[in-house]
């Protein structure tokens, strides 16, 4: 198994522990979405949504206050998230907690664009490559304690 499989083993372990509660349905390998599924509304209608998973062998605290979203991913997310009036939910762990964000309630003025350099890889490493980002206030999500 490489590391970019194992990688996706882990969120896969650690997203079905924090959200035992949902039918979550996992996307393709390397689609835009990691995963899909519906909630129950108020009126007992169903919301569809969309969730990307990051897990950052770091702790929150290594931050400040914030945490990224590359814009393009976000942009492809909102792209597939119209076509079923979906919501979209990023959802980053770290080693002491993790962060849940509904990407379509955070206000514009909430977050900071930015370009950092990252890794830029797949199933295999490709070097780096400049990216826009997005930063997004830790105050904007929901802290969830890890077990």
């Amino acid at each position: 198994m490489n590391p970019f499989e194992l990688s996706e083993q882990i969120c896969d372990a650690k997203t079905k522990a924090l959200l035992p509660k949902y039918d979550l349905v996992r996307g393709e390998q390397f689609s835009v979405w990691d995963y899909s599924g519906c909630t129950q509304t108020i009126d007992n209608g169903n919301k569809n949504f969309f969730l990307e998973v990051k897990n950052r062998e770091v702790s929150s605290t290594a931050y400040d206050d914030t945490t990224f979203l590359e814009v393009e991913k976000l942009n492809g997310l909102t792209a597939v998230a119209n076509q079923y009036d979906a919501d979209i939910f990023y959802l980053v762990f770290y080693t002491d907690c993790a962060y849940v964000f509904n990407l379509r309630k955070i206000p514009i003025t909430d977050v900071k664009i930015s370009q950092m350099n990252l890794v830029y890889k797949s199933k295999a490493d490709l070097g780096t490559k400049d990216k826009l980002i997005m930063e997004l206030p830790f105050s904007a999500g929901y802290k969830k304690k890890l077990k």
